[in-house]
């Protein structure tokens, strides 16, 4: 029975790091959205003042 048990803890290790990697990766995702969607808005608030200057 030892031996299983072993086996199931490295698992659970393997899924645990394997969670957090997916984590990290969906939070890197989310950012970098996030920071697009940031740079749109600036974007459409230069946009008027460059027509203003015309």
């Amino acid at each position: 029975k030892e031996p299983e048990k072993k086996m199931k803890d490295e698992q659970d290790e393997v899924d645990r790091k394997k969670e957090e990697e997916d984590r990290k990766k969906r939070e890197a995702e989310e950012k970098s959205k996030k920071t697009d969607e940031d740079e749109d808005a600036d974007d459409d608030k230069k946009s008027p003042h460059a027509d203003d200057e015309l």
